[in-house]
């Protein structure tokens, strides 16, 4: 998958590129920018090319996939609210799902030079190098990355609720705008557990193999294996903490 690689850094000329990008809103917080859909159709053609027995799934194209063979589930700039402010942390997505798993994933941020990837049973790297989803901490003294849920606004008071409890049981608690980027920082030990409350396929599909393939656990809020074909809370953490991590998710969500 080195082509696939080159090809997302060859996208990523789109975002960098585009100073002052033009904005379209979709929602309260929630925007699309002519660099989402320059690097989507830049990938989606040389994917296409490339690969064109498979299907294609992406934020910013309305279709349904079919997932009887084998799909890029793509998010063309994950962190787009980062990227109009200018803040710096974005990231390409893209995912392979073939067979009943993702197979493949990659998290490109071109603002820091990062390249986050994985394949299955193959293991996780950055710019090359593995890693590995140890924090080295108990959760008294662990980072966590909550994800806030800013377009789904009626839900903002449990989110308040975790912040609390969160805050009280760990060391500190991050957020950092990018749901992909977030269980790559996971996935590299810089965060003891990365968690949101709805994220949709192309948000969470390639983070969650990185991350699983680094030696975190995963899940949603009940426990359970995540379909990244489909909307989903997620948690992904070191593995020494999952479980008091998740023991609290459903605390308040039993409130």
């Amino acid at each position: 998958m080195d082509q696939v690689l080159a090809l997302m850094r060859e996208a990523a000329s789109r975002m960098t590129g585009a100073a002052c990008p033009a904005v379209s809103r979709k929602g309260r917080g929630n925007f699309v920018t002519q660099a989402d859909l320059a690097v989507q159709e830049f990938l989606r053609g040389a994917l296409q090319e490339r690969f064109p027995d498979y299907g294609f799934f992406s934020e910013e194209q309305e279709n349904q996939a079919d997932f009887s063979r084998p799909v890029w589930i793509l998010d063309p700039i994950d962190g787009t609210a980062n990227f109009v402010a200018g803040y710096g942390h974005s990231a390409i997505s893209l995912a392979l799902y073939q067979e009943g798993a993702v197979s493949f994933g990659a998290v490109y941020n071109p603002f820091s030079g990062e390249m986050f990837h994985a394949g299955r049973g193959k293991g996780a790297f950055c710019n090359g190098a593995p890693i590995r989803a140890e924090h080295g901490a108990a959760l008294p003294d662990a980072l966590i990355e909550l994800g806030t849920m800013p377009y789904y606004k009626d839900r903002a008071a449990e989110v308040g609720r975790l912040t609390e409890e969160l805050l009280l049981a760990a060391g500190d608690i991050r957020r950092g705008g990018s749901a992909a980027l977030a269980f790559c920082y996971t996935a590299a030990g810089r965060t003891g557990a990365m968690l949101e409350g709805l994220l949709q396929p192309w948000d969470y599909a390639a983070g969650l193999l990185i991350a699983e393939e680094a030696g975190a656990e995963t899940g949603d809020w009940a426990g359970r294996p995540l379909d990244p074909r489909k909307p989903s809370a997620v948690l992904a953490a070191d593995k020494r903490i999952f479980a008091e991590v998740l023991a609290i998710i459903q605390k308040i969500r039993k409130e």
